[in-house]
């Protein structure tokens, strides 16, 4: 397809047959290739747009904005593209409002997540008790119960945060099913419809690098982070150019979507 033949030309990889180790080149170039980030979703209610893109507007989205998604849009499309590959994936809920991806591979069940600005460089066997991907002081635990659900836990130097998300491994969802969630995303009370949010792994450089409204963070793999406060829109715009290395996304689009709603990414955080 000619969809799949794009995304792996951004990711930098060349075909192969399905297997553990493409999977989690395709999980690890993803991850440090679209950006975790809500700008084109502001930009898109913005323009009276919701609802999920389609891969080739996704696609064609980090080709000219240098866009990623958050959750329902990266891993709804991601999902797709890895049936392209010829991958055998479905969508799994968590905690009935995360969308995450189950690929069946030579039998076993690997959970696979581009789309929580997570350290998921590889697929987690879900046939283990428990399994952590980590990065620094961001560790994300994938643990079995008795009861054949998984819970999926996130820790920051060592405290919880987030809730706990529950979900089943054999039961698999359709995009369709997601509908509901995809409309309540775009309501101006939503979690990322209230902020300026982006995130990218750099490995190269071994960091992660975030924004949060005017915060913008820089994680190491070895635990160390540095907080810098932006004052202005160009600041963050030059920040997203040199640190992010995303030039095009769309700053200002996205603020003036926040200041439609009434949030100023700029306030004095609590």
């Amino acid at each position: 397809m000619a969809e799949s033949k794009v995304y792996l030309q951004l990711l930098g990889l060349e075909r192969q047959p399905p297997s553990l180790p493409f999977l989690n080149a395709i999980c690890t170039a993803h991850l440090q290739t679209f950006p975790f980030e809500n700008m084109s979703k502001l930009t898109r209610w913005l323009n009276g747009m919701e609802g999920l893109p389609s891969v080739n507007e996704f696609l064609q989205a980090r080709r000219t904005l240098d866009a990623g998604g958050t959750c329902y849009s990266m891993n709804g499309n991601v999902h797709l593209l890895l049936n392209q590959l010829g991958f055998n994936s479905q969508l799994a809920m968590l905690g009935g409002e995360h969308m995450g991806i189950i690929v069946l591979l030579d039998g076993t069940r690997y959970y696979v997540d581009c789309g929580a600005a997570a350290p998921f460089f590889e697929a987690v066997p879900l046939h283990l008790p428990k399994t952590e991907r980590t990065f620094g002081n961001d560790v994300v635990a994938i643990t079995a119960r008795e009861d054949r659900l998984f819970d999926y836990k996130r820790y920051l130097n060592g405290a919880q945060t987030g809730k706990t998300w529950s979900f089943q491994q054999e039961k698999s969802y359709q995009i369709a099913d997601f509908q509901g969630l995809v409309s309540a995303s775009y309501q101006p009370t939503a979690t990322f419809m209230g902020l300026l949010r982006c995130q990218l792994y750099q490995l190269h450089q071994q960091r992660s690098v975030s924004l949060v409204n005017n915060r913008f963070t820089i994680s190491k793999s070895n635990g160390e982070r540095t907080t810098t406060t932006l004052s202005s829109v160009e600041a963050i715009e030059d920040v997203l150019a040199n640190e992010f290395n995303l030039p095009n996304l769309p700053v200002r689009q996205a603020i003036a979507a926040l200041t439609k709603i009434g949030i100023d990414p700029f306030a004095k955080q609590a």
